[in-house]
């Protein structure tokens, strides 16, 4: 889950990590993603990203802010100026 978390530009929901890792041949229940997540972003590990439609995660690293699409609810990571 960590690795296509990194190797996503996006952040991703917990649907579309269920869908990605069952495409890599991975299959997971929908609950074991959250909990994983839940307690990933609780110990720092990943953050969540709070807006209309589903919460979407992101590895924790440099410091960045997020635009999130009001229509569809994507969200966007903006790397912060220095």
């Amino acid at each position: 889950m960590l690795t296509l978390l990194s190797a996503s530009d996006l952040h991703l929901s917990i649907t579309e990590v269920c869908e990605q890792l069952t495409r890599a041949g991975g299959a997971v229940h929908p609950t074991t993603v959250y909990r994983t997540l839940e307690t990933l972003t609780a110990v720092g590990v990943t953050h969540a990203v709070y807006g209309p439609g589903p919460t979407r995660y992101g590895i924790t690293g440099d410091p960045h802010h997020h635009t999130v699409c009001q229509q569809c609810g994507m969200s966007q990571r903006l790397q912060a100026s220095t």
